[in-house]
């Protein structure tokens, strides 16, 4: 069995090793572009067909349901026995079964219910869920390292805000973290290319 040879020790050694390598991976990634479109129009295709042969068979099932509900109903007792909720009849189960259990609250909707359980007191029945807005972190973080490098470089009087109103994110361990990643992809890689 041969081993192959890692990719870090197939990598080329001369920029025209590299840009036929480059010129590979256009070749490839233009026909794996135009594989993934091919199957994207099957698949829709496919979804197509099938939803216009579902709609009448799924009309006629939900049509065959609304007829039998009344007719089950109306011999409820005959077909039973008065002793089941369901029967077994032309290859179908027939009958009642409850719903999955829901809380109903009469005085309004769900805001109306934590409300009220939190003025009787009841607040183990009120969930509450606190999460950090990383999106407003970030954003106060960038405006302190703004600020802290005009004042590292001797500007203070550039800053737009007094420095004890500078948040202290920093010292309570948190930074902007931002990595750097290798990529490669084709020149125009939004559109299939036919190779």
């Amino acid at each position: 069995m041969s081993r192959v040879r890692s990719p870090a020790q197939r990598a080329p050694q001369t920029p025209e090793q590299a840009t036929a390598l480059c010129a590979r991976f256009v070749e490839r990634s233009a026909q794996a572009a135009l594989i993934i479109q091919t199957r994207d129009e099957v698949i829709a295709l496919a979804n197509q067909v099938a939803d216009t042969e579902l709609v009448p068979i799924t009309a006629e099932l939900k049509d065959i349901e609304k007829q039998l509900k009344p007719f089950f109903a109306a011999h409820y007792d005959a077909l039973t026995g008065g002793k089941r909720k369901s029967i077994e009849l032309g290859g179908c189960y027939l009958g009642y079964r409850l719903d999955k259990a829901s809380v109903a609250f009469a005085h309004g909707k769900d805001d109306d219910m934590a409300v009220t359980l939190r003025a009787a007191e009841l607040s183990d029945y009120v969930r509450t869920k606190h999460s950090p807005d990383k999106v407003a972190i970030l954003k106060a973080l960038e405006a302190e390292r703004d600020q802290l490098f005009l004042l590292s470089a001797g500007k203070p009087d550039l800053l737009d805000r007094p420095l004890e109103e500078i948040t202290p994110l920093h010292i309570l361990g948190f930074s902007i973290k931002q990595g750097e990643s290798f990529y490669l992809e084709r020149v125009g890689q939004d559109r299939a290319v036919e190779p």
